[in-house]
């Protein structure tokens, strides 16, 4: 399973919906909401949350995405929330 499938086995289409209009840290994932769960499906999905991201910006992921984080847990958390808001995008996309 990849990172786009379990996200999809994990959340229904009204919780992305969710995600994607307040964001995670407003919408709180159910298993995606602590920085150890975070971590734990970044560090098994690293490479297609960054591939994803920085196909999404054009630019690199660390770059976009860390200028508010203070260390390495919190940049993490803050690269899933945002693939998981991307991911959120594509799945309203595709129901509509």
């Amino acid at each position: 399973m990849n990172a786009f499938e379990s996200l999809r086995n994990d959340y229904s289409l009204e919780e992305f919906k969710s995600f994607v209009e307040h964001g995670c840290a407003a919408s709180c994932p159910n298993n995606h909401w602590n920085y150890s769960q975070t971590k734990d499906f970044y560090l098994e999905y690293e490479g297609e949350i960054l591939e994803m991201l920085e196909d999404a910006t054009g630019e690199n992921a660390f770059r976009v995405f860390a200028w508010n984080c203070d260390n390495i847990t919190m940049l993490m958390n803050t690269l899933v929330w945002a693939y998981i808001e991307r991911v959120g995008l594509m799945v309203i996309d595709g129901a509509d």
